[in-house]
């Protein structure tokens, strides 16, 4: 398993020398590749994600060490980035292929990057700053807490996209959302979320959109309905793993009928 804590054991300060202005430059690049990774991530292979997350957590631990970026926002996205990481390698095959939250080997995370994740999360707490990273990564907190898929914690996190949603009410962001209105109210309600999202023409070309839907028709045992959406998500694949991905949930809605 990649352990990316020798990254936190290597901090030489190198930063602490730039103007503000070579550091607002540093830290547009690192926005960059956090929004690259977001992106793409799914469509690397494993190796490359891992690489690319390395390498983000390593800019963002020198920005840290910059009294320009050493700010709870920091912090927060650091955090968030420790929680990813830590969770890579039950989330995806080698092959990058994507594993679902509730099929995935929790004895692949690697705890002690969880529990520098949860360090920086304390660190973010600091001040009264609240940006999108520190939900997000309270977000992400709460999955690494559950020592089970069963033991999610759906009402706490969906609390929490309800703030998310109120920082940045983007379309994905209200997508994810009603997902966890359906995993902790039901199906059903998490559907009708789906309905409300606005500007919702902007995932058109979304596979998760139609996927989402097919998730909750699922959970509701309507594996036709279900089947109808994962056709629908199959067609917008972007890449071979999410076409695979999509294959076996049509697979799982067939063997039901």
């Amino acid at each position: 398993m990649a352990n990316f804590m020798y990254l936190f054991r290597s901090n030489p300060g190198a930063y602490r020398s730039m103007s503000p202005e070579q550091m607002q430059q540093t830290m547009k690049k690192w926005t960059d590749w956090k929004d690259t990774l977001e992106k793409n991530g799914h469509i690397k292979q494993l190796g490359d994600r891992l690489d690319g997350t390395g390498k983000v957590i390593r800019l963002a631990l020198l920005l840290t060490d910059h009294p320009e970026a050493d700010k709870p926002k920091t912090h927060a996205l650091l955090a968030l980035l420790c929680f990813d990481a830590a969770r890579l390698r039950s989330r995806m095959d080698d092959d990058a292929g994507l594993i679902q939250l509730e099929m995935q080997d929790r004895s692949k995370w690697d705890h002690d990057l969880i529990g520098r994740g949860f360090q920086c999360l304390e660190k973010a707490s600091i001040g009264n700053e609240l940006s999108e990273y520190h939900v997000e990564a309270g977000i992400a907190a709460l999955h690494c807490a559950a020592e089970t898929y069963q033991q999610t914690n759906w009402t706490q996190i969906l609390e929490l996209y309800n703030l998310l949603y109120r920082l940045k009410p983007s379309p994905v962001v209200a997508l994810n959302r009603a997902v966890a209105v359906g995993k902790a109210v039901g199906p059903e309600q998490g559907l009708v979320e789906l309905t409300r999202i606005p500007d919702s023409g902007k995932l058109k070309n979304y596979p998760f959109y139609p996927a989402a839907r097919g998730e909750l028709h699922l959970l509701a045992g309507r594996r036709a309905e279900a089947e109808r959406h994962f056709e629908e998500a199959l067609k917008l694949a972007r890449t071979p793993s999410e076409t695979n991905f999509f294959k076996r949930k049509l697979e799982v809605c067939q063997e039901a009928v």
